[in-house]
Protein backbone atom coordinates (compact mmCIF):
# COMPACT_ATOMS: atom_id res chain seq x y z
CA UNK A 1 0.00 0.00 0.00
CA UNK A 2 1.87 3.33 -0.88
CA UNK A 3 2.33 5.89 2.09
CA UNK A 4 0.51 9.01 1.75
CA UNK A 5 3.74 11.62 0.77
CA UNK A 6 1.22 14.72 0.35
CA UNK A 7 2.08 14.98 -3.00
CA UNK A 8 -1.47 15.86 -4.48
CA UNK A 9 -1.52 18.24 -0.91
CA UNK A 10 1.42 20.37 -2.11
CA UNK A 11 0.10 20.54 -5.77
CA UNK A 12 -3.31 21.83 -4.51
CA UNK A 13 -1.83 24.12 -2.58
CA UNK A 14 0.14 25.56 -5.28
CA UNK A 15 -3.12 26.12 -7.69
CA UNK A 16 -5.19 29.20 -7.62
CA UNK A 17 -9.16 28.82 -6.93
CA UNK A 18 -9.73 31.23 -8.74
CA UNK A 19 -8.46 30.20 -12.14
CA UNK A 20 -7.47 26.52 -11.46
CA UNK A 21 -10.55 24.89 -10.36
CA UNK A 22 -10.84 22.58 -12.48
CA UNK A 23 -7.80 20.98 -12.09
CA UNK A 24 -8.67 21.41 -8.45
CA UNK A 25 -11.51 18.78 -8.47
CA UNK A 26 -9.64 16.47 -10.43
CA UNK A 27 -7.08 16.02 -8.07
CA UNK A 28 -10.25 15.86 -4.91
CA UNK A 29 -11.78 13.12 -7.06
CA UNK A 30 -8.18 10.93 -8.68
CA UNK A 31 -5.80 11.40 -5.35
CA UNK A 32 -6.99 13.27 -2.52
CA UNK A 33 -10.70 12.65 -1.19
CA UNK A 34 -12.47 10.23 -4.17
CA UNK A 35 -14.42 7.83 -1.52
CA UNK A 36 -15.29 11.09 0.46
CA UNK A 37 -16.67 12.87 -2.75
CA UNK A 38 -18.35 10.11 -3.93
CA UNK A 39 -20.15 9.28 -0.44
CA UNK A 40 -20.90 12.96 -0.17
CA UNK A 41 -22.82 13.13 -3.42
CA UNK A 42 -24.97 10.40 -2.83
CA UNK A 43 -26.08 11.98 0.48
CA UNK A 44 -26.50 15.28 -0.99
CA UNK A 45 -28.78 13.78 -3.61
CA UNK A 46 -30.69 12.52 -0.61
CA UNK A 47 -31.09 15.61 0.82
CA UNK A 48 -33.03 17.26 -1.94
CA UNK A 49 -35.97 14.89 -1.51
CA UNK A 50 -36.53 16.80 1.78
CA UNK A 51 -37.83 19.64 -0.38
CA UNK A 52 -41.45 18.90 -1.00
CA UNK A 53 -41.83 20.47 -4.67
CA UNK A 54 -38.57 18.65 -5.77
CA UNK A 55 -39.84 15.29 -4.68
CA UNK A 56 -42.93 15.05 -5.98
CA UNK A 57 -41.49 16.14 -9.19
CA UNK A 58 -39.24 13.04 -8.94
CA UNK A 59 -42.39 10.82 -7.84
CA UNK A 60 -44.43 11.74 -11.06
CA UNK A 61 -41.53 10.50 -13.10
CA UNK A 62 -41.07 7.50 -10.87
CA UNK A 63 -37.14 7.08 -11.41
CA UNK A 64 -35.60 6.72 -7.93
CA UNK A 65 -39.34 4.52 -7.14
CA UNK A 66 -39.11 2.46 -10.31
CA UNK A 67 -35.43 3.18 -11.65
CA UNK A 68 -33.45 3.38 -8.76
CA UNK A 69 -30.16 2.27 -8.89
CA UNK A 70 -30.04 3.11 -12.97
CA UNK A 71 -31.20 6.70 -11.27
CA UNK A 72 -28.52 6.81 -9.16
CA UNK A 73 -25.73 5.63 -11.32
CA UNK A 74 -26.80 8.17 -14.03
CA UNK A 75 -26.62 11.17 -12.08
CA UNK A 76 -22.84 9.74 -10.66
CA UNK A 77 -21.83 8.88 -14.05
CA UNK A 78 -23.12 12.53 -15.87
CA UNK A 79 -21.53 14.35 -13.30
CA UNK A 80 -18.07 12.79 -13.92
CA UNK A 81 -18.03 13.08 -17.05
CA UNK A 82 -18.56 16.89 -16.94
CA UNK A 83 -16.15 17.42 -14.03
CA UNK A 84 -13.23 15.27 -15.09
CA UNK A 85 -13.45 17.08 -18.23
CA UNK A 86 -14.36 20.45 -16.89
CA UNK A 87 -17.52 22.64 -18.28
CA UNK A 88 -15.20 24.14 -20.66
CA UNK A 89 -13.43 21.09 -22.04
CA UNK A 90 -15.30 20.43 -25.60
CA UNK A 91 -16.43 16.54 -23.46
CA UNK A 92 -17.48 18.20 -20.74
CA UNK A 93 -19.56 21.23 -22.57
CA UNK A 94 -21.29 18.25 -24.59
CA UNK A 95 -22.23 16.52 -21.56
CA UNK A 96 -23.54 19.57 -19.87
CA UNK A 97 -26.00 20.24 -22.88
CA UNK A 98 -27.07 16.65 -22.69
CA UNK A 99 -27.68 17.25 -19.07
CA UNK A 100 -29.47 20.50 -20.10
CA UNK A 101 -31.70 18.84 -22.55
CA UNK A 102 -32.42 16.03 -20.12
CA UNK A 103 -33.44 19.24 -17.56
CA UNK A 104 -35.58 20.34 -20.28
CA UNK A 105 -38.39 18.30 -20.77
CA UNK A 106 -39.67 19.14 -16.89
CA UNK A 107 -40.29 22.37 -15.31
CA UNK A 108 -37.89 22.92 -12.42
CA UNK A 109 -37.73 26.36 -10.08
CA UNK A 110 -34.27 28.28 -10.45
CA UNK A 111 -34.30 28.26 -6.54
CA UNK A 112 -34.17 24.10 -7.05
CA UNK A 113 -30.98 23.83 -9.01
CA UNK A 114 -29.79 26.40 -6.83
CA UNK A 115 -30.32 24.59 -3.68
CA UNK A 116 -29.10 21.27 -5.36
CA UNK A 117 -26.35 22.88 -6.40
CA UNK A 118 -25.37 24.19 -3.18
CA UNK A 119 -25.29 20.56 -1.81
CA UNK A 120 -22.83 19.12 -4.39
CA UNK A 121 -20.71 21.98 -2.54
CA UNK A 122 -21.49 21.68 0.99
CA UNK A 123 -21.58 18.13 1.64
CA UNK A 124 -18.47 17.24 0.21
CA UNK A 125 -16.87 20.26 2.25
CA UNK A 126 -19.15 19.03 5.60
CA UNK A 127 -18.74 15.28 5.51
CA UNK A 128 -14.58 15.97 5.27
CA UNK A 129 -14.82 18.17 8.17
CA UNK A 130 -16.44 15.43 10.61
CA UNK A 131 -14.99 11.98 8.46
CA UNK A 132 -12.06 12.98 6.44
CA UNK A 133 -8.45 12.19 7.07
CA UNK A 134 -8.07 15.99 7.02
CA UNK A 135 -10.74 18.67 6.17
CA UNK A 136 -10.38 20.98 2.89
CA UNK A 137 -8.40 24.13 3.25
CA UNK A 138 -10.05 27.64 2.58
CA UNK A 139 -8.85 27.71 -0.67
CA UNK A 140 -9.85 24.01 -2.17
CA UNK A 141 -13.18 24.96 -0.50
CA UNK A 142 -13.06 27.87 -2.50
CA UNK A 143 -11.82 25.85 -5.58
CA UNK A 144 -15.05 23.67 -5.38
CA UNK A 145 -17.61 26.10 -5.17
CA UNK A 146 -15.88 28.21 -8.23
CA UNK A 147 -16.42 24.72 -10.10
CA UNK A 148 -19.94 24.05 -9.53
CA UNK A 149 -20.29 27.40 -10.11
CA UNK A 150 -18.74 26.93 -13.07
CA UNK A 151 -21.22 23.99 -14.10
CA UNK A 152 -24.45 26.09 -12.34
CA UNK A 153 -23.57 28.97 -14.99
CA UNK A 154 -23.32 26.50 -18.15
CA UNK A 155 -26.35 24.68 -16.42
CA UNK A 156 -28.02 28.60 -16.82
CA UNK A 157 -28.62 28.71 -12.87
CA UNK A 158 -29.34 31.68 -12.88
CA UNK A 159 -28.70 33.98 -9.23
CA UNK A 160 -25.32 31.82 -7.97
CA UNK A 161 -24.57 33.57 -5.01
CA UNK A 162 -21.16 35.01 -5.48
CA UNK A 163 -18.88 34.30 -2.26
CA UNK A 164 -18.95 30.36 -0.84
CA UNK A 165 -20.22 32.41 2.14
CA UNK A 166 -23.66 34.22 0.62
CA UNK A 167 -24.26 31.16 -0.73
CA UNK A 168 -23.81 29.13 2.59
CA UNK A 169 -26.84 31.47 3.68
CA UNK A 170 -28.58 31.49 0.89
CA UNK A 171 -28.52 27.62 1.58
CA UNK A 172 -29.93 28.23 4.93
CA UNK A 173 -32.81 30.42 4.33
CA UNK A 174 -34.12 28.07 1.21
CA UNK A 175 -34.34 25.00 3.28
CA UNK A 176 -35.93 27.03 6.70
CA UNK A 177 -38.26 28.06 4.39
CA UNK A 178 -38.41 24.48 2.22
CA UNK A 179 -37.75 21.72 4.26
CA UNK A 180 -41.05 20.11 5.49
CA UNK A 181 -41.93 16.83 5.64
CA UNK A 182 -44.44 15.34 2.51
CA UNK A 183 -45.71 11.89 1.80
CA UNK A 184 -43.40 12.41 -1.43
CA UNK A 185 -40.42 12.72 0.25
CA UNK A 186 -40.13 9.67 1.85
CA UNK A 187 -41.88 7.55 -1.28
CA UNK A 188 -38.79 9.07 -3.30
CA UNK A 189 -36.13 8.68 -0.39
CA UNK A 190 -37.39 5.25 -0.30
CA UNK A 191 -36.83 4.42 -3.53
CA UNK A 192 -33.51 5.91 -3.56
CA UNK A 193 -32.18 4.25 -0.40
CA UNK A 194 -33.32 0.62 -2.40
CA UNK A 195 -31.42 2.12 -5.19
CA UNK A 196 -28.17 2.46 -2.61
CA UNK A 197 -28.83 -1.31 -1.14
CA UNK A 198 -27.85 -2.56 -4.31
CA UNK A 199 -24.57 -1.43 -4.48
CA UNK A 200 -23.62 -3.37 -1.24
CA UNK A 201 -22.71 -7.10 -1.37
CA UNK A 202 -26.35 -8.82 -0.51
CA UNK A 203 -25.89 -10.05 3.09
CA UNK A 204 -25.32 -6.13 4.08
CA UNK A 205 -28.11 -4.56 2.08
CA UNK A 206 -30.75 -4.64 5.37
CA UNK A 207 -27.94 -2.21 6.70
CA UNK A 208 -28.64 0.63 3.60
CA UNK A 209 -31.63 2.29 5.82
CA UNK A 210 -29.89 2.48 9.23
CA UNK A 211 -26.56 3.89 7.86
CA UNK A 212 -28.30 6.58 5.87
CA UNK A 213 -29.67 7.78 9.10
CA UNK A 214 -26.58 7.54 10.90
CA UNK A 215 -24.46 9.32 8.15
CA UNK A 216 -27.21 12.27 7.20
CA UNK A 217 -27.38 12.57 11.28
CA UNK A 218 -29.80 15.84 11.14
CA UNK A 219 -33.41 15.17 13.11
CA UNK A 220 -34.93 17.92 11.47
CA UNK A 221 -33.84 16.46 8.01
CA UNK A 222 -34.39 12.92 8.86
CA UNK A 223 -37.96 14.15 9.69
CA UNK A 224 -38.68 15.38 6.44
CA UNK A 225 -37.20 12.15 4.78
CA UNK A 226 -40.14 10.21 7.31
CA UNK A 227 -36.67 8.10 8.23
CA UNK A 228 -36.80 8.41 11.94
CA UNK A 229 -34.08 8.34 14.57
CA UNK A 230 -30.89 6.73 13.64
CA UNK A 231 -29.93 3.73 15.92
CA UNK A 232 -27.43 5.22 18.27
CA UNK A 233 -25.48 1.87 18.83
CA UNK A 234 -24.79 1.92 15.03
CA UNK A 235 -23.72 5.45 15.21
CA UNK A 236 -21.04 4.65 17.53
CA UNK A 237 -19.89 1.92 15.48
CA UNK A 238 -19.92 4.03 11.86
CA UNK A 239 -18.61 6.57 14.11
CA UNK A 240 -15.68 4.52 15.14
CA UNK A 241 -14.52 2.89 11.59
CA UNK A 242 -14.94 6.09 10.13
CA UNK A 243 -12.31 7.60 12.32
CA UNK A 244 -10.06 4.46 12.22
CA UNK A 245 -9.88 4.53 8.61
CA UNK A 246 -9.52 8.91 8.77
CA UNK A 247 -6.06 7.74 10.90
CA UNK A 248 -5.21 5.09 8.15
CA UNK A 249 -5.30 7.30 5.23
CA UNK A 250 -2.92 9.68 6.70
CA UNK A 251 -0.68 7.44 6.70
CA UNK A 252 -1.46 5.70 3.31
CA UNK A 253 -3.15 6.48 0.24
CA UNK A 254 -4.34 3.94 -1.79
CA UNK A 255 -4.57 6.13 -5.14
CA UNK A 256 -1.41 7.89 -4.29
CA UNK A 257 -0.16 7.21 -8.19
CA UNK A 258 -3.13 5.50 -9.56
CA UNK A 259 -5.94 7.26 -10.26
CA UNK A 260 -9.03 6.65 -8.49
CA UNK A 261 -11.01 6.68 -11.58
CA UNK A 262 -9.22 4.12 -13.08
CA UNK A 263 -9.99 1.88 -10.71
CA UNK A 264 -12.63 -0.70 -10.88
CA UNK A 265 -14.50 0.75 -7.62
CA UNK A 266 -15.02 3.61 -9.62
CA UNK A 267 -15.49 2.28 -13.19
CA UNK A 268 -18.35 -0.24 -11.69
CA UNK A 269 -21.93 0.95 -12.33
CA UNK A 270 -24.11 -1.91 -11.99
CA UNK A 271 -27.07 -0.60 -14.52
CA UNK A 272 -24.12 -0.91 -17.06
CA UNK A 273 -22.02 -3.73 -16.55
CA UNK A 274 -20.23 -3.60 -20.42
CA UNK A 275 -20.20 0.31 -19.45
CA UNK A 276 -22.22 3.03 -20.29
CA UNK A 277 -22.38 5.51 -24.05
CA UNK A 278 -22.44 8.78 -21.89
CA UNK A 279 -24.88 10.46 -24.26
CA UNK A 280 -27.69 7.78 -23.65
CA UNK A 281 -27.58 8.31 -19.63
CA UNK A 282 -30.71 9.66 -18.58
CA UNK A 283 -34.32 8.89 -18.23
CA UNK A 284 -34.87 6.18 -21.05
CA UNK A 285 -37.89 7.59 -22.36
CA UNK A 286 -36.40 11.07 -22.29
CA UNK A 287 -33.22 9.62 -24.41
CA UNK A 288 -35.39 7.65 -26.84
CA UNK A 289 -37.52 11.37 -27.41
CA UNK A 290 -33.71 13.22 -27.84
CA UNK A 291 -32.59 10.90 -30.34
CA UNK A 292 -36.04 10.92 -32.71
CA UNK A 293 -35.44 14.66 -32.50
CA UNK A 294 -31.92 14.06 -33.72
CA UNK A 295 -32.79 12.17 -36.29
Amino acid sequence: MPLRRHVHTRQLAELDPQQDYAQMLRIFARHEFPLDMLLSGELAQLKTFAIPRMSALLHRTGQYEQHSLKRLDDTRAILTEILQDGVDGPHGAKMVEHLNRIHGHYKIANDDYLYTLSLFIYEPIRWLRRFGWRAMTTAEEQGLFMAFRALGEAMHIRDIPPTLAAFESWREDYRARMEVYAPSNQQVCDGAIHGLSQMLPRPLRGLARPLVKVLLDDPALLAALGLGRPSRPLGVVVWLVLKGRAWWLRRFNPWEVASFQDSPLARHYASYPHGYQPFRLGPEKIIRLLERQAA
